[in-house]
């Protein structure tokens, strides 16, 4: 989440089902608008959501580490996310993530 100004606010999420956890890290995940993933981005009044039919996505999400125990998952990504009735086309490069769940 960032606020940008009083009227401008960017809200970015990942979520990735359970079911990863029988994997063999590292592994990769293609991005599109469907898998064990959601991204979601709203930015200007415009929600960009991968479950959304309007909304195109693709990309890599790599996960590097799941650690249950410790309850820590981290890796990258990258995607690039479109919506017909949005003006602008997100590209997001070089994204990371490594944090406690």
């Amino acid at each position: 989440y960032r606020i940008i100004s009083n009227t401008n606010r960017e809200y970015f999420e990942i979520s990735i089902r359970d079911s990863i956890t029988f994997m063999t890290f590292p592994f990769f995940v293609n991005l599109s608008n469907n898998g064990l993933y959601r991204i979601r981005f709203e930015t200007n009044g415009c929600t960009y959501f991968s479950a959304d039919l309007n909304t195109y996505v693709s990309g890599i999400l790599k996960v590097n580490k799941l650690d249950k125990a410790a309850r820590i998952i981290s890796g990258t990504f990258n995607a690039t996310l479109f919506k017909t009735d949005c003006s602008d086309t997100i590209r997001i490069s070089e994204g990371r993530f490594d944090m406690t769940y």
